[in-house]
C-alpha cells in the first residue's frame, strides 16, 4: 500500500472514530445544553486519532 492511499485513509477514518467516542451532544456547536469545554475536548480527541493514525501509518511503512 502506497503513502498516498495511507493518507487517505487517515482522513477517512479519523473523523467518524471521534464522533462514536464523543457524544452527539458535545459535537454540536449550536444547542442550549452545549458548552465550549464539550467543544474544546471533541477537537482534542479529534487531533488525537489523526495523530495516532498518523504514527501508525508511520510504523506500518517503515
Amino acid at each position: 500500500m502506497n503513502y498516498k492511499k495511507l493518507h487517505q485513509l487517515t482522513a477517512i477514518f479519523s473523523l467518524p472514530l471521534t464522533i462514536l467516542l464523543v457524544s452527539y451532544s458535545s459535537l454540536r456547536i449550536i444547542g442550549n445544553e452545549n458548552s465550549y469545554v464539550d467543544v474544546l475536548l471533541s477537537f482534542i480527541i479529534f487531533l488525537g486519532f489523526i495523530q495516532l493514525i498518523n504514527g501508525l501509518r508511520k510504523i506500518f511503512s517503515w
